[in-house]
């Protein structure tokens, strides 16, 4: 896609492309083509032969105007428009999605000369500003183009970096005697994610293949760098979570907290046809407790230790990362299906009752119960766990199973008061917390 006509700057950039790079740095191409189009046409020319019209987020103006100067052309169309939403707001084209504008607001920049009357955004190379042009008039324009090349095929991390290696692209100029060389992404820059993440928008999978892997005992690019992000990556991985990946939304956290309300949802469902068909209804007199029948179905929450245990490792990320999903999904579900309802129905009456403010209450304790105990099978779960963690990490196992049944046991002995009730559940769950926490951050500190 590289036209002979056209003026044309590469400029190497720290930027790298997502799933195959194109040697291992990615160069940016500016082109200027030849012809002169409306602002909407010059975009549209762009996004067919190359990837969009330039942006300052992108390439640095100043070394656009820099080289733009020795081409001798005035004025060229750039990446800046009029927000539609807002009539005093300009931003940058949004590249992501290639239609519309994102990001901030730049109408207030000092890089602007003149009055700004219309839509269109038009760089002046010489005094390096911006000018506000008329859409429709017929300006030359500035295109860039990047070495990014997304594979939409479904292959495990081994197959992506071969099928990479296997991919040579002869260069447009002299394709018998220049071709580039493919490698699997190495993102070594923290500042250059959100870019990737951008240019990996349309991927057919919610992540894409890095060159990411955890090799003896830490991350390494496949370059042989080590990452700038190895404090947010997960200190001791499973054997199974070795390779790393990048996701391609910004809100992959929101759809995996519903993936873990829908495993809260079947988990549920599996425990009330368990329960229906091995405990039946207790018949005992009134007043008589079923000791060992409200234990026996007590037991059955560790169905919910299993649940948890699988949202958290279908999910790629640090511990906090996956507690906090696992969590969340498991709380914001229990919460729709047992109070929501009586809350938005109840709550709005005429008659005020103080049992809408203990379900309020009750429900933020669920919250921070359910975080502990994912933190606690995170914990279980870790083939690293130090011996001296073993039991007290299966105690409070066993407090989180057991919690429903210890308080109806102190409601049983002690006739207690629903106020009284909550206040020792807040209490119990509040230890257990504590607990979970002194426990989690000693274990990842000594990692």
């Amino acid at each position: 896609m590289r036209n002979q006509g056209c003026q044309e700057l590469t400029l190497s950039s720290l930027l790298i492309a997502a799933l195959c790079l194109e040697a291992v740095l990615m160069d940016f191409t500016v082109y200027i083509p030849p012809e002169r189009m409306t602002w909407t046409e010059a975009r549209l020319y762009c996004q067919r032969n190359h990837t969009d019209l330039v942006t300052g987020n992108i390439v640095e103006t100043d070394l656009l105007a820099n080289w733009l100067e020795t081409v001798d052309v005035n004025k060229l169309w750039i990446g800046l428009h009029r927000d539609p939403e807002k009539d005093s707001a300009w931003k940058w084209i949004n590249v992501k999605t290639g239609e519309g504008v994102s990001g901030h607001d730049l109408s207030q920049s000092g890089n602007w000369a003149g009055e700004k009357q219309s839509n269109c955004g038009s760089l002046n190379p010489v005094p390096n500003k911006w000018n506000s042009e008329v859409c429709s008039r017929e300006l030359h324009f500035v295109c860039y183009e990047d070495d990014l090349v997304v594979v939409n095929e479904n292959k495990t991390w081994e197959e992506a970096m071969t099928h990479c290696k296997r991919m040579n692209t002869p260069c447009v100029d002299a394709p018998e005697t220049c071709i580039y060389k493919n490698e699997i992404l190495n993102l070594e820059k923290l500042q250059d994610y959100s870019y990737v993440r951008d240019r990996i928008y349309r991927a057919t999978t919610d992540e894409v293949w890095t060159g990411l892997r955890f090799l003896g005992g830490e991350w390494w690019w496949m370059n042989g760098k080590e990452p700038q992000s190895q404090g947010i990556l997960p200190e001791c991985p499973s054997h199974r979570n070795h390779c790393g990946t990048l996701s391609n939304s910004e809100y992959n956290a929101f759809w995996r907290c519903v993936q873990a309300g829908a495993t809260y949802l079947f988990v549920q469902l599996c425990k009330m046809l368990f329960l229906a068909t091995f405990f039946p209804t207790w018949e005992g007199g009134a007043g008589v407790y079923d000791f060992v029948g409200e234990f026996m179905k007590s037991t059955v929450d560790l169905a919910d230790l299993l649940g948890l245990h699988l949202v958290m490792s279908r999910n790629a990320g640090k511990g906090e990362y996956k507690i906090m999903v696992a969590a969340m999904g498991w709380a914001t579900a229990e919460l729709v299906m047992s109070r929501c309802l009586p809350l938005w129905v109840g709550a709005r009456g005429i008659e005020f009752d103080w049992k809408y403010i203990q379900m309020s209450f009750d429900s933020n304790i669920s919250l921070v119960h359910y975080i502990a105990m994912a933190a606690v099978v995170w914990m279980f779960t870790r083939y690293d766990l130090p011996k001296s963690f073993r039991l007290p990490v299966t105690v409070l196992l066993a407090l989180c199973v057991y919690k429903s049944f210890l308080m109806e046991l102190f409601v049983h002995v002690f006739l207690l008061g629903s106020w009284t009730v909550l206040l020792v559940k807040a209490v119990l769950t509040g230890a257990i917390s504590l607990c979970s926490l002194f426990l989690f951050v000693t274990l990842v500190h000594s990692n």
